[in-house]
């Protein structure tokens, strides 16, 4: 029997919190030669801009959440006036590694951070020859540990509850090469790796050996003064607040696709188009598929390919010319060639009109903050792929959409900064599986365990959910998260969809899906180590209880790890 962790990782944690509320008086940093000094425990560091995400984004091991761009250009932030000691820099890495910005380093009295050494050398330290004096090149990475202990989740096999205690352990490292301000190249690799489970191992948890993205951008235009990038190659997609459209990083291994993305950062307007191919394992409908040929069966081993039969494309836009509003506008386009997700997937055209608002309002002088989150959009095609799933031949038109509302307080001259934040989340179902349309919403390639429960049971998909959230913050690193959920079905004529877009149980048996309620931890000891503790408690309905009789509720304990550099 292998050795649990939890201990030793507990009493880590203990400690570090320990030495973030009683620091030391005098401490003493580790050096070496090429290394760099970590900031003082003790000291606080600003994390980065959230790009107008609502805050729970941060808390849920997805970065910073900041939408991705491939701009290269850095955008000088103006340091903060104190009388004493400067402050540690902004949180450099990003959700995707790729839109990383390590230049507070242009500032001299900036305090170093772990790994900075390795970011933008100048080439012609390597080379002494007078092409390579525009150039630079970065190296980094990331290497995430988490223990996981979970029971009767709705996960393959349905009909056979189980449990299992696993670890997953996930390397990813990378290179960037920049040369003047119109070309940039781009590699990451990845090594997702799961052991000791008795489960069968999912789409999203082993993906060994691999590329994740390999780019170039190229400056093909100006627009009001800025560039245009046209990026080629295999990459990562962000937008907005990733309900749609999402890296997926809670997951061992990361989505990713291939194909083309331009993009048009500006001043007041940022514009994208992309169209591209869905590549690996933690794809919906691909990778992550159901069957002998597709998901963790056939990808963990063996390098990703681009899914040719399935078409993901869109165009995006970002309005930002409002202070502490932010506002996304956006098409969506998908297309399946073949029946190939298993049952729940689109066989067929789905195109999505969206918005989505975040905002914020400060009253009392600050000191108190209304936040809001606003999302929607209407879907609509021709779908062949619910009456395949029913053993029926023939083509049903769509109109399907989704709907969050969200409101939220901040007190944040309250010590520990409590905030609360109310949403109602609903994906439509359809009423009439059968019938000439087909009303349940395909989520796409979107995040849905930071906004529809953290144990990861539920789709965007048939589903309403009430639910819940306070943050608070006993001191400047350490954050704690609770949240509560009720869900139930769109229409009792529809079934339930697992996260993965699967159909679970069938129509007949009532609305009520369960409620769920999570905890969670997070330390961030600095900007390249942090540390999670989370639980997650869902209290099965009758819907669920009628589908698999005798099915315990489902819990999930997990301890977290994650060092970049």
């Amino acid at each position: 029997m292998r050795p649990k962790p939890l201990f030793f990782l507990c009493a880590a944690f203990g400690l570090l919190l320990f030495n973030d509320v009683c620091p030391a008086q005098n401490q003493s940093a580790f050096q070496q030669p090429d290394l760099e000094l970590p900031p003082s425990p003790s000291e606080p560091f600003e994390m980065a801009d959230d790009g107008g995400l609502p805050p729970m984004i941060a808390m849920q091991s997805t970065g910073d959440g900041a939408p991705s761009s491939p701009t290269m250009s850095y955008q000088a932030r103006t340091p903060a006036k104190t009388a004493g000691k400067p402050k540690p820099p902004p949180q450099p890495f990003k959700l995707c590694f790729f839109d990383n910005d390590f230049g507070y380093k242009k500032d001299p009295k900036h305090i170093p951070i772990f790994g900075e050494n390795l970011k933008n050398i100048s080439a012609d330290r390597l080379l002494p020859f007078e092409p390579f004096e525009d150039m630079t090149i970065s190296f980094g990475g990331e290497l995430r540990y988490r223990y996981m202990d979970e029971a009767n989740r709705l996960r393959a096999p349905f009909a056979k509850p189980g449990s299992a205690t696993y670890d997953l352990v996930r390397w990813r490292n990378y290179m960037n090469v920049s040369y003047s301000d119109w070309f940039r190249a781009y590699i990451e690799m990845i090594d997702a790796s799961a052991n000791f489970s008795d489960l069968p191992y999912t789409g999203i948890d082993v993906n060994h050996w691999d590329i994740q993205n390999a780019f170039i951008d190229l400056k093909v235009l100006e627009r009001n003064d800025k560039p245009v990038w046209l990026r080629p190659g295999r990459q990562e997609l962000s937008f907005g607040s990733q309900r749609l459209i999402s890296p997926l990083d809670w997951a061992n291994t990361r989505r990713n696709f291939e194909g083309l993305r331009l993009n048009s950062p500006g001043t007041d307007w940022d514009l994208d188009a992309w169209i591209t191919h869905p590549v690996n394992t933690a794809t919906a409908g691909d990778g992550g598929g159901i069957g002998a040929n597709l998901g963790v069966n056939n990808f963990s081993n063996k390098l990703d390919t681009a899914n040719r039969g399935i078409t993901f494309g869109g165009g995006w836009a970002t309005y930002k010319g409002i202070q502490d509003h932010t506002i996304h506008t956006f098409m969506l386009f998908d297309h399946h060639d073949a029946f190939t997700g298993g049952a729940g997937f689109p066989v067929g055209d789905r195109i999505t009109y969206g918005n989505n608002w975040v905002g914020t309002f400060n009253v009392s002088n600050g000191d108190r903050q209304w936040l809001t989150d606003v999302e929607g959009g209407y879907q609509f095609g021709s779908d062949q792929g619910q009456l395949a799933a029913l053993g029926a031949k023939g083509s049903q038109a769509v109109s399907a959409g989704y709907f969050t509302g969200g409101l939220g307080h901040c007190w944040k001259s309250l010590p520990w900064e409590p905030t609360i934040w109310g949403f109602y989340d609903y994906a439509s179902g359809s009423s009439n599986p059968k019938g000439g349309t087909d009303s349940t919403f395909f989520q796409y390639y979107g995040l849905t365990h930071a906004y529809l429960g953290l144990i990861d049971n539920i789709a965007r998909q048939n589903i309403t959910d009430a639910n819940y959230r306070l943050t608070l913050k006993p001191t400047t690193k350490l954050q704690l998260m609770m949240a509560q959920h009720f869900f139930q079905l769109a229409t009792a004529n529809d079934t339930l969809y697992t996260v993965t877009g699967q159909p679970f149980g069938k129509t007949g048996n009532g609305t009520n899906v369960g409620n769920e309620i999570d905890f969670v931890g997070t330390y961030n000891y600095n900007q390249n180590f942090n540390l999670e503790l989370g639980y997650f408690f869902f209290q099965y309905g009758s819907y669920v209880e009628a589908a698999t009789p005798g099915r315990s509720n489902a819990g999930e304990f997990y301890v977290q790890t994650t060092f970049k550099y």
